[in-house]
């Protein structure tokens, strides 16, 4: 099996994503694709040697308050373990003289790949079923049993309960099922061992053991935990793989008609390699001299998206966001953003899900839903809730997208819904006074933010009362855009467009207290800051002098306060429009830093787990969900404000803004990244004289805060094609 071509790639340390060998994180994800919240098939969570499936999700943050159960494989290792693949979809680790490459091979199969390198190889594998009797308050939930069955070893609930069906292809393997360590049990419910004539009965297929095998129980009370290991010892020779197989199955019979074979394997690595090296023959790559941990943290931002985005399932007919891999729903903020990054990979698949998610809505305010149209975020009064245009702001996405994708006809596709949506808050989120207004702070995204006032419902408390100054500034900006769509689509809608954003931008200005932009309550400006407050500036709305009387608050904005994606991203477009493109590339740089250092560290970062992109990107502490969409927004971050990548109807634009520590002479910098159809191999050389800028055409030499632009004629004579 490990002949193959494909494993031989990930065998001799090829990254996915870099060309090159390299050391990876050895934590992550594998990525369920049929996981949802409706039918939820648990979530795939490597932590080193060790990948747990955890259902219905990991028991903390989005995945709830407890999980059901989980089913723990651990390898048995020494020191020294590396990973030299890692992507969503497989996983290389190496230790001593032993390779390990994990995948799925389906939703209720998970496979581990054992090679021996060099001479043969004694490992020992530990499966524990950890389980938590009527998690849910069902009857007949009552413990653990497990068997030698069918030529493998069942670990399965007792009288309810999922099965799990483990076998080692080829042997010899020898295991022994145990009572975990720490197993609680209620009462005189002792874990024992039945005798082989207690639990043998007529027809049982062949265990290899002559058709009688013994049986370990663990029983518990409802509401306790209680766990089974079967502990497998496996010699692995030399030249002939072997593959552990665990298959998961509501009923023993289930499991065990799961059979995967040596081929079933084999086919699953070679489809899931040939995934990867189709996403990365498109997607950014980094070479050369950046730092290491930059290089692989894009590559784990990357890989972080691709599980975001699911195939079309219940009420989406497009492929849809599902925000974070534990609960998937659609969030319009969370897909926005999502959508923006995982354009500079795959722009194609991404404005299909930015579409998707505003076409398939139930209602033309893009309510947060589940798969099966169930509401997420509903207020205390009854109002369903979605997100508004000021957070993940999806109007400057809409236009992003609408340079970055070849389709001629998506806009076509994508204005009237766009159009929808914003007519929605123009009408039915105004106040008396025609002011625009969020039915709770859930709906501003910004939840429990003292700027809604005291909230004793918590997030869906009404507030209805407060007049949002980021939220008047983004309906002004969604307008202008729309006028401009309009005038390409729907030229009968562009005058009443123009109307609108210059009423909303009229707003907004009046929003100003003399020094600052306030929100308003009962006519009054409030007290509060936020860097919210700043949107009018970031995205033009403000007037000159309301710009002018701002640029010194906004130049002085620490990079230590960027660590939500939404408000890092207005914080860094208000420096950039008040001159400050230099010191926003430094606070990116400085963002990345933290960031990538967090994701590819080699041990869990206060609590949070490498390998994935988290909820936020705080200094010091938890970063939230793990395996978040938005929290690879650094990766978009990265190509529009340091490298200073711009992609228009034109060409592309390029205006490099390198922190010092990138500047020294000697480094070279690259770049793989696809603009549309063009495949570009970018070099950045920092020079004494300035930067030295290859494959765009002839040798550029630019001076700081210096830009190029190349038009798509050009490009199409200089610049690869890629395939779609």
């Amino acid at each position: 099996m490990s002949t193959t071509a494909e494993h031989g790639r990930a065998a001799s340390g090829t990254s996915p994503g870099a060309g090159t060998a390299e050391d990876y994180t050895p934590h992550g994800y594998l990525d369920v694709r049929g996981h949802t919240v409706t039918d939820p098939k648990g979530v795939v969570r490597a932590v080193g040697p060790t990948v747990t499936w955890h259902m219905p999700a990991l028991g903390r943050s989005y995945g709830g308050s407890r999980e059901h159960y989980r089913l723990a494989v651990h390898l048995v290792t020494g020191p020294g373990l590396t990973c030299s693949y890692n992507s969503s979809r497989v996983k290389v680790l190496h230790s001593h003289s032993v390779r390990s490459t994990w995948l799925l091979a389906g939703d209720d199969t998970l496979c581990l790949v054992l090679d021996a390198e060099g001479w043969d190889a004694d490992v020992r594998i530990e499966t524990t079923y950890t389980r938590r009797i009527a998690a849910e308050g069902r009857w007949g939930e009552s413990g653990l049993v497990g068997r030698q069955d069918g030529g493998g070893v069942l670990l399965q609930g007792f009288e309810g309960g999922e099965a799990f069906w483990l076998r080692c292809l080829p042997g010899p393997v020898t295991t022994k099922i145990v009572a975990a360590d720490g197993t609680r049990t209620a009462g005189e419910s002792i874990p024992g061992t039945l005798r082989d004539e207690n639990n043998t009965r007529p027809g049982d297929p062949d265990d290899g053991v002559n058709g009688r095998t013994g049986a370990t129980v663990a029983l518990a009370g409802p509401g306790e935990q209680t766990a089974l290991t079967a502990r497998t010892h496996v010699r692995v020779q030399a030249g002939e793989p072997t593959v552990l197989t665990v298959t998961r199955g509501a009923s023993a019979r289930q499991a065990m008609a799961r059979r995967e074979h040596l081929g079933d394997v084999r086919y699953a690595l070679r489809a899931h390699l040939a995934a990867d090296e189709r996403f990365w023959a498109r997607a950014p790559r980094l070479t050369g001299d950046w730092p290491a941990h930059w290089r692989r943290g894009l590559h784990h931002d990357l890989e972080t998206l691709r599980m975001m985005v699911k195939d079309p399932t219940g009420v989406f007919d497009h492929p849809w966001d599902a925000m974070q891999v534990h609960a998937p729903r659609v969030v319009l903020a969370e897909a926005a953003l999502d959508a923006l990054t995982l354009s500079r990979a795959d722009p194609e698949r991404a404005a299909a899900m930015f579409l998707g998610t505003f076409t398939d809505a139930p209602a033309a305010n893009v309510p947060c839903i589940r798969e099966d149209g169930s509401d997420t975020m509903v207020s205390a009064d009854g109002t369903a809730c979605g997100t508004g245009p000021e957070w993940g702001l999806p109007f400057v996405v809409a236009e992003a997208l609408e340079a970055r994708v070849v389709d001629p006809d998506w806009l076509g596709h994508l204005y009237p819904p766009l159009a929808a949506y914003l007519d929605f808050w123009l009408t039915h989120r105004r106040d008396a006074g025609g002011w625009l207004v969020h039915a709770c702070s859930w709906e501003s995204g910004q939840d429990l933010s003292p700027r809604f006032g005291p909230q004793p419902l918590g997030g869906g408390h009404p507030t209805w009362h407060v007049r949002p100054v980021d939220l008047h500034a983004a309906a002004a900006h969604g307008a202008r855009v729309l006028a401009r769509f309009a005038e390409r689509v729907a030229p009968a809608d562009a005058p009443r467009w123009h109307a609108a954003a210059e009423d909303l931008t009229a707003r907004t200005r009046r929003l100003w207290d003399g020094r600052r932009f306030a929100d308003q309550i009962a006519g009054s400006s409030t007290a509060t800051e936020d860097v919210m407050l700043l949107l009018p500036v970031a995205l033009g709305i403000a007037d000159a002098d309301q710009e002018a009387a701002l640029t010194d608050p906004i130049q002085a904005l620490a990079a230590e306060s960027l660590t939500w994606p939404a408000p890092t991203w207005v914080a860094l477009l208000a420096l950039q429009r008040t001159g400050g493109q230099q010191r926003a590339a430094e606070h990116v740089s400085a963002l990345l830093d933290r960031v990538y250092h967090r994701i590819d560290a080699r041990a869990p970062v206060d609590g949070s787990l490498p390998g994935v992109a988290q909820e936020y990107w705080p200094t010091a502490g938890s970063a939230g969900g793990e395996a978040y969409g938005w929290g690879a927004f650094t990766t978009e971050l990265f190509f529009a404000v340091v490298l200073g990548l711009e992609i228009d109807h034109s060409g592309i634009r390029l205006t490099p803004r390198l922190p010092a520590s990138l500047r020294a002479p000697g480094l070279t910098l690259g770049v793989s990244l696809t603009a549309r159809t063009h495949r570009i191999e970018l070099t950045l050389a920092p020079t004494d004289q300035g930067l030295r800028v290859n494959g765009l055409g002839e040798s550029e030499l630019l001076a700081p805060g210096q830009g190029l632009h190349r038009s798509w004629t050009e490009l199409a004579d200089r610049a690869g094609e890629v395939s779609r």
